[in-house]
């Protein structure tokens, strides 16, 4: 059973990378134009699974098309393409790995699928932990926003964690996710926190998310 879960949990959460900007900015959000955020240094915008970082200082440009939670393409104004892909908690750029996050995995004590629907509850299955910065880059932002989106939501809630991680004087983000299994399998939690010291006691954002299997 064991098996069967590591299998489902290889989807679940790959949080990595922090914008070294300090994102002082306008974020818009418009049903014909999608989210845009705006600083003295980028515009980020996103329509839908598309998403355009632009470069003001060096004029360069990358699009991601976001395939799924575990897949994006990158395509850069150089006509470079690279692809992202999500694996056991594990990110990739062009299958170099660039987030490798630590666990910490408690036995499981699952209950038998015969339980009355009553009996039915949530069962711990292991934490994540990411500690990660970067030097912000339109690259590593593009990363940032494919792993922060399925669990966040989209560009506001991005840029809302990490303007307030930059103002409280962090340059790298800690992230500490515990996992959850529902009797019988049928669905999984996973509850997110986002730290801004090391001891992770300066809390910046706390999301629940979760994922249907049928």
């Amino acid at each position: 059973m064991k098996v069967i879960i590591k299998k489902f949990f290889a989807i679940s959460l790959a949080m990595s990378f922090v914008f070294s900007t300090a994102f002082s900015a306008k974020v818009h959000a418009n049903e014909n134009v999608g989210e845009r955020f705006e600083d003295d240094n980028y515009k980020i915008s996103q329509k839908e699974n598309i998403v355009t970082i632009y470069d003001k200082l060096t004029k360069k440009e990358i699009v991601m098309t976001i395939k799924n939670e575990n897949e994006a393409v990158l395509k850069y104004s150089n006509g470079d393409v690279k692809e992202v892909t999500r694996e056991n908690n594990i990110i990739c750029l062009d299958d170099k790995v660039i987030v490798k996050p630590q666990l910490k995995q408690d036995s499981i004590q699952g209950k038998s699928n015969n339980l009355s629907k009553a009996a039915r509850t949530w069962h711990y299955y292991q934490t994540i932990y990411y500690n990660t910065k970067t030097k912000g880059d339109i690259e590593s932002i593009a990363l940032g926003i494919f792993s922060f989106c399925p669990y966040v939501g989209k560009i506001i809630g991005i840029v809302a964690i990490i303007k307030t991680a930059r103002n409280m004087g962090a340059k790298t983000m800690y992230v500490k996710v515990k996992q959850y299994y529902y009797t019988g399998y049928s669905k999984y939690k996973y509850e997110n926190y986002f730290y801004a010291n090391k001891s992770r006691t300066k809390l910046i954002k706390h999301t629940t998310t979760y994922k249907k299997m049928w």
